[in-house]
């Protein structure tokens, strides 16, 4: 991982640049994009209209 600060290639998962020692940002765990994972969406019926209301 590259600092944004100095450019120094640290290695994966470090906290600090080995360099400049700035904190570097929080690296996935993986390659995979940190993003939500969506479930399947489920299509839930909207709440009973209450009767008598008029």
């Amino acid at each position: 991982m590259k600092c944004p600060e100095c450019v120094t290639d640290n290695p994966e998962g470090a906290e600090f640049c080995s360099e400049c020692e700035k904190k570097l940002p929080d690296s996935p765990p993986s390659t995979q994009e940190t993003k939500p994972v969506e479930t399947e969406s489920r299509v839930t019926s909207p709440p009973p209209k209450s009767k008598g209301s008029g």
